[in-house]
C-alpha cells in the first residue's frame, strides 16, 4: 500500500549538526598545531557545516511502498530505489537508506521526529518495522 510522507526541516538535526561541528572546532583550537593550521582546519570545518546545513535536508517528500521508495527533493529531482536492509528505525529517528539501480552505495537520510507530523512519523516507523 502506497503512503506519502512530507518532510520539513528538522530543528533537532540542525542543532545536533551544529554541536558536533562546534566540538570539532574546539578540539582543533585546543591542539598544539600552528596558528595557520588551526585557522585552515577551522575554516574547513565551518565550510563543511555550512554545506551540510544547506544540503543535508534536501528531501521534501517521499512515497513508500513495501520495499520501494520514491523521493522528491527541493530541486524537483526524483530519486527512486529499493529500501535497504541497513535502514535503521529507533524511537527518536529513522535512517532511511535507498539503493538505486546502477549505484554501489545506498543514499541515506536521517529523519528526526520533529521533521514530520507525529502521526506520520509513528506510521513510518511501524511500516518500516513490519514490512522488512
Amino acid at each position: 500500500m502506497l503512503k506519502s510522507f512530507s518532510l520539513k526541516p528538522s530543528r533537532t538535526y540542525s542543532l545536533l549538526l551544529t554541536a558536533i561541528h562546534v566540538l570539532a572546532v574546539v578540539s582543533i583550537i585546543l591542539t598544539n598545531l600552528p596558528v595557520w593550521a588551526c585557522a585552515g582546519l577551522t575554516l574547513a570545518v565551518t565550510a563543511n557545516l555550512i554545506w551540510q546545513q544547506r544540503n543535508a535536508q534536501r528531501w521534501r517528500s517521499f512515497t513508500l511502498d513495501k520495499t520501494q521508495l520514491l523521493v522528491s527533493d527541493t530541486s524537483g529531482d526524483a530519486l527512486a530505489g529499493e529500501l535497504c536492509a541497513c535502514t535503521l528505525v529507533i524511537p527518536l529517528c529513522v535512517v532511511l537508506c535507498v539503493r538505486q539501480v546502477g549505484r554501489r552505495l545506498p543514499v541515506c537520510q536521517v529523519i528526526f521526529a520533529d521533521a514530520m507530523v507525529a502521526d506520520d512519523f509513528r506510521d513510518l516507523r511501524v511500516r518500516l518495522r513490519l514490512d522488512r
